[in-house]
C-alpha cells in the first residue's frame, strides 16, 4: 500500500543495508558498495514516515465495499474448454468484471473480463486478459504444480463454506500449466478441464478452466469465489482482481 516513492525508497534502503553488511564481512568489496551508495541517495532514516497510496483501513474498507453477490447461470450445454471463448454459451454467462488493482482502488492498465456458468457437473469459467505488450507475457514455468505464480497467470480462488476460514486455489498460466492448492488435501487434484489460447494479433490471452463441483467441497449453492490476474510481462507486476 506504500505509494511509488516510498517502495523505491525503501528498495533502496534494503539493498545499501544488504551490501554493508556484505561489505563489513569482506563478502564484497568496499568499493561496490560505496558505488551503490553514489549511484542513489540512500536516506539513513529507515523506513519512517510512510507515504500510502491508501491506508490499510481505506483499503480494507474498500474491498468489503466492492464484494457482490452473483448468479451463476446452469447452461444446458457446456463450452469446451479450449480457450476459444467465441460459443454462443459464454453470452448466457455471468461476467465478473470490471477488474480493480488489488487495493481494492482504480482501473488495471490491462482489463480482464471473467465470464462464469455451471451444468450439474462442472464450474465453468472463460477469462480473457487484455496484453499490449503479449510478446513478452512471462511464462517459464512449463510442469503442472510449479510456481506458476511467478508467470503471467490467472488465480481462482473458492471458499466452499463461505466462512473466509480458507480457500481452494487453482492457477494457471499461458502454457495451460497448473498449481493447485486444497488445504484439506494436499494430494487434491481434481480431473480439470482446460484450455489456453495466447492471440498476439488480437492483444491477448484466454483462458477457459472447467473445475468438477464434487470436487470443490460445496456445503451449499452459496459459496466465496474471486478471480485475479498476475500480470508480468517482462517483470512488470500489476495484480488485478
Amino acid at each position: 500500500g506504500w505509494d511509488l516513492d516510498m517502495y523505491d525508497k525503501a528498495r533502496w534502503q534494503i539493498a545499501g543495508a544488504t551490501m554493508a553488511i556484505m561489505a563489513a564481512l569482506h563478502e564484497i568489496p568496499p568499493q561496490k558498495y560505496a558505488s551503490l551508495a553514489s549511484a542513489k541517495t540512500v536516506d539513513a532514516t529507515f523506513l519512517e514516515n510512510v507515504h500510502w497510496s491508501h491506508r490499510p483501513e481505506e483499503r480494507a474498507a474498500v474491498r468489503l465495499s466492492a464484494q457482490r453477490r452473483v448468479t451463476i447461470p446452469v447452461v444446458d450445454t457446456p463450452p469446451t474448454c479450449d480457450g476459444d471463448l467465441s460459443e454462443a454459451v459464454w453470452r448466457k454467462a455471468a461476467r465478473l468484471d470490471p477488474f480493480v488493482l488489488m487495493e481494492g482502488v482504480g482501473a488495471p492498465s490491462q482489463q480482464t473480463t471473467v465470464r462464469v456458468c455451471a451444468d450439474n457437473a462442472n464450474l465453468y469459467l472463460g477469462a480473457e486478459m487484455a496484453e499490449e505488450n503479449i510478446a513478452n507475457i512471462t511464462a517459464r514455468v512449463t510442469k503442472d504444480g510449479g510456481p506458476v505464480w511467478a508467470d503471467d497467470c490467472l488465480e481462482v480462488f473458492v471458499d466452499p463454506t463461505f466462512q473466509r476460514q480458507e480457500f481452494i486455489h487453482i492457477v494457471i498460466n499461458s502454457l495451460a500449466k497448473v498449481y493447485l492448492s486444497n488445504p484439506r488435501d494436499k494430494a487434491w487434484h481434481p480431473a480439470l478441464q482446460r484450455g489456453v489460447k495466447v492471440e498476439p494479433d488480437k492483444h491477448r490471452w484466454t483462458v477457459e478452466l472447467g473445475l468438477p463441483l464434487a470436487a470443490l467441497g460445496l456445503t451449499s449453492n452459496v459459496f466465496g469465489f474471486n478471480v485475479c490476474r498476475e500480470r508480468r510481462p517482462l517483470e512488470s507486476l500489476e495484480l488485478s482482481c
